[in-house]
């Protein structure tokens, strides 16, 4: 299922674009069974920001890294036996 429309990332709007991608989430979820989903890189972002970049990087371990993975976790099997 493809991101569409206004749930495409939107450049430099990294609060918006990572509800964006917790909504996608939550939809894929409740539709089926999920194994892996996979976002572009620099989808947080909205993609190149030139010198703008600076003000939004973040180092591994950052907001919204640990956001991901609170719901990559949020939705994991409960155990071994759901794989």
């Amino acid at each position: 299922m493809p991101w569409r429309g206004a749930d495409v990332p939107h450049w430099g709007k990294v609060e918006d674009n990572l509800i964006a991608m917790g909504k996608f989430v939550d939809k894929i979820c409740t539709e089926q069974k999920v194994d892996l989903i996979v976002f572009p890189e620099l989808v947080t972002t909205g993609y190149e920001l030139g010198v703008q970049f600076t003000d939004v990087a973040e180092r591994p371990g950052g907001p919204a890294t640990n956001l991901l993975a609170q719901r990559a976790a949020s939705t994991a099997p409960t155990s071994s036996l759901d794989w």
